[in-house]
């Protein structure tokens, strides 16, 4: 912000120019704490289906006519990303905060009626950049852990933001269901909460199904390692291995977890050709992990990604 008794936004000043505008801004907004933002009225009647909260009229958008005077109910850095966010703009440099970005989003969606998509619209093969607050609200989630991934998928429950919602459960798989709380579950509603608790679930069952699977096909019987060697080598500890990973199962079981766990049986084994086989098995079952999709969360109830 400039340090002028009337405080004016250093990205929308009188002489700002971007997007394909490139004449003088034609109005003005006024933030909630008195800061100018200068704006071409047809670049926010554009994004905003209900004119700017019912501020621009057909008489504005004539030409010649008066500068118009635009009154927000945001504070300066809610309305900086709202106004970035209609031109199309980056906003990683002013490094907003969630609770500015909750507000700036819950502003474009409410009050100035902004389209959902493309306004949070992730990436794709038409628009290989997503929408810079989509980009900045799953940052956030990366980047925050568990509290910050959970807020922003709160957010995205409460609007039905399904895109946001999709890439962010992915940041969610750490997500311990045990401390949902009252409040928790109500602010997700039961349809997002539902996705949530199903995905992890989905994922854990899944971890399982792929861990119960024997080692084999084992080698024919051979004066060195007969069938006792192989149940006393390779399936009874595999047996016990594969339990204790199933008892401890959860959605976010890493690669290290399963190969610390099974790892020494191979080392144990006496037998080469059971040793690989386990290597083989152990290979194969960080592959189907690695698989399986973190998502379990899409459009209507009975979708998956």
């Amino acid at each position: 912000m400039q340090s002028n008794a009337t405080q004016i936004s250093s990205t929308f000043h009188p002489r700002a120019r971007f997007n394909g505008y490139n004449r003088p801004p034609d109005a003005v907004v006024v933030s909630m704490d008195n800061v100018l933002f200068f704006v071409h009225l047809s670049a926010v009647a554009a994004a905003s289906t209900n004119a700017f909260a019912g501020q621009i009229h057909t008489t504005t958008l004539t030409p010649g006519s008066r500068p118009t005077v635009l009154v927000a109910a945001e504070a300066t850095a809610a309305l900086e990303v709202v106004l970035h966010t209609m031109y199309g703009l980056p906003i990683q440099h002013l490094a907003p905060t969630f609770a500015t970005l909750q507000a700036a989003t819950t502003a474009l969606l409410h009050r100035y009626a902004v389209a959902a998509p493309p306004l949070l619209a992730p990436s794709s093969s038409s628009n290989p950049h997503p929408c810079p607050l989509f980009a900045a609200l799953l940052s956030h989630a990366a980047h925050g852990g568990i509290p910050c991934a959970r807020d922003v998928y709160t957010l995205a429950a409460r609007n039905r933001l399904e895109p946001l919602a999709v890439a962010v459960s992915e940041h969610l798989i750490s997500f311990d269901t045990s401390t949902i709380s009252d409040d928790f579950a109500d602010a997700l509603g039961g349809v997002y909460l539902r996705r949530l608790v199903v995905m992890l679930m989905d994922r854990t069952a899944a971890f399982k199904q792929i861990v119960i699977a024997f080692p084999g096909p084992l080698h024919p019987e051979q004066p060195a390692c007969r069938p006792s060697e192989q149940q006393n080598e390779v399936l009874t500890p595999w047996a016990f291995a594969s339990a204790k990973l199933i008892t401890e199962a959860r959605a976010d079981m890493s690669t290290i977890e399963i190969e610390t766990s099974l790892n020494p049986l191979a080392y144990r084994c006496t037998c080469t050709e059971c040793r690989q086989s386990i290597q083989a098995q152990i290979r194969h079952i960080v592959q189907q992990w690695a698989a399986v999709k973190v998502c379990a969360i899409g459009q209507e109830d009975n979708l998956r990604c």
